[in-house]
């Protein structure tokens, strides 16, 4: 910062001014360089979204685990209660893909909206959940009370402990 010193008291007035003047142009120039990278850092992660979208679906469908066997009664069960039950997701995430790949191996028929790519969905879930986080499992309970689980492993923790098919 570049000042004149001036020692004389009635000059006060003109230092002030000198001193904002020169701070003036660090702070516009960050601002300046923060409002041009934004959409920089959107478009590389877009990409990247996109170079690694298809193989991160890939690896979901080729890493899953055998679906547990139930039999036809209990499984009906199991599909009647997951009526209840829908997970707001995105399809890319890993988060997301973690939980998909944990309702394969329970065999369990949630319902799935996408967030990402539907407003109506995205819409619902910041509304019901107040943030638009994924993965988020939306649980309504026989009372028509609503529960939503926001977090993988919770999600995960709570899939296991109420279908899980013991060992």
């Amino acid at each position: 910062m570049h000042t004149r010193k001036v020692t004389r008291i009635g000059h006060r007035a003109e230092i002030a001014t000198i001193q904002s003047f020169c701070l003036r142009p660090a702070r516009y120039t960050s601002q300046l360089l923060i409002a041009l990278m934004k959409p920089l850092i959107r478009l590389f992660f877009r990409s990247l979204r996109a170079v690694l979208g298809p193989f991160m679906l890939m690896f979901e469908t080729l890493s899953r685990q055998k679906p547990v066997q139930r039999t036809p009664d209990s499984q009906a069960k199991v599909d009647q209660a997951c009526r209840s039950l829908v997970l707001y997701h995105f399809k890319t995430c890993p988060f997301c893909i973690k939980v998909r790949k944990e309702m394969h191996r329970l065999a369990l028929s949630i319902d799935k909206r996408d967030a990402q790519h539907d407003a109506k969905n995205k819409a619902d879930l910041v509304v019901g959940s107040g943030d638009d986080k994924v993965p988020c499992l939306k649980i309504t309970d026989a009372n028509g009370q609503v529960l939503w689980l926001k977090d993988s492993s919770a999600i995960i923790s709570y899939m296991n402990e109420r279908f899980g098919v013991p060992t």
